[in-house]
C-alpha cells in the first residue's frame, strides 16, 4: 500500500457521517482486489456464504467491488454485481473468462438499484453496509428487488474491532495481509458501529423476517442472515 494512498473512512459522527466519494476506491483498486483475495477475508466470506441457501438462485452482490466473491461461488443460477466505482467494474469485467458468461457486472448505486422489484432470491454486501452514511436506504433497495422469501446476506466489521483489537490477528499474517487487516480496523472505528440488535432493528424496518447475526470465528466480524 502505498504511503500516499487516500483514507478509505472519515467521519464525523454517526449523524455527520460523510459518503466516500467513489474516486477513493477507483485509486485504490489492486488494494481492494488483494483485500478480497485475503485469507482473513475470504475465511469470513466463506463462512457467511455457508449460510445461504443458493442452489439456482439469481444472486445480487452489492458492492462487488473487483467480483472476486462472485467469481469463487459454484452455486447458484444469474450473478450479478454492482459497484459504485467504475474502476471496480472495469477490473471484474476484465477478470471474466469464459464459461462465466452468468456473472454480470454493472456500475450502479446500492441506494438505487437499476433492477425491477423481485429480480433476485439472494442479495450479498460485503464490507460495504457499514461505510454507507445512509445504511437503511440501501437495505430497503435489496428488500425491494428480493422475491418473497428471499434472503439477504450481511458482513460487516464486529463493533470491537479497533486497531488495538486486531493487532493479535494481524501478528500471525503476512506482512501484507496484516497491512491490509490493521488499515480495515482503522477504517471500522471511523464508520458504523453496529451491533447485532442494531442490524436486526434496521433489517426489520426495512421490511426483513429471521433475522441472524453471528460473529465470525475469530470475533471480528458480524455475519448475518434475513429472510424477506
Amino acid at each position: 500500500m502505498a504511503e500516499k494512498s487516500r483514507p478509505v473512512g472519515d467521519k464525523e459522527g454517526d449523524e455527520g457521517m460523510k459518503p466516500i466519494p467513489s474516486s477513493v476506491f477507483n485509486e485504490r483498486t489492486d488494494f481492494f482486489q488483494a483485500m478480497a483475495e485475503s485469507s482473513w477475508l475470504k475465511s469470513w466470506t466463506s463462512d457467511l456464504l455457508s449460510r445461504g441457501r443458493f442452489k439456482e438462485a439469481h444472486i445480487l452482490d452489492i458492492g462487488c467491488g473487483t467480483g472476486e466473491v462472485l467469481f469463487s461461488m459454484e452455486e447458484g443460477g444469474s450473478k450479478t454485481g454492482v459497484d459504485f466505482a467504475e474502476e471496480m467494474i472495469q477490473a471484474a469485467k476484465s477478470k471474466r473468462a469464459s464459461g462465466s458468461e452468468s456473472v454480470t457486472f454493472l456500475h450502479a448505486d446500492a441506494g438505487n438499484l437499476p433492477f425491477p422489484e423481485a429480480s433476485f432470491q439472494t442479495a450479498l454486501s460485503i464490507n460495504v453496509l457499514f461505510l454507507m452514511p445512509e445504511p437503511e436506504k440501501v437495505l430497503k433497495e435489496a428488500h425491494r428487488v428480493l422475491t418473497a422469501g428471499g434472503e439477504m446476506l450481511l458482513l460487516n466489521p464486529s463493533p470491537l474491532v479497533s486497531r488495538s483489537s486486531i493487532e493479535p490477528s494481524a501478528e500471525r499474517l503476512p506482512d501484507d495481509e496484516a497491512s491490509m487487516l490493521r488499515e480495515w480496523g482503522r477504517v471500522a472505528e471511523r464508520r458504523h458501529r453496529f451491533t447485532s440488535c442494531r442490524l436486526a432493528e434496521l433489517l426489520e424496518k426495512a421490511g426483513f423476517s429471521h433475522t441472524e447475526t453471528v460473529p465470525s470465528k475469530d470475533g471480528l466480524a458480524l455475519l448475518t442472515r434475513a429472510v424477506k
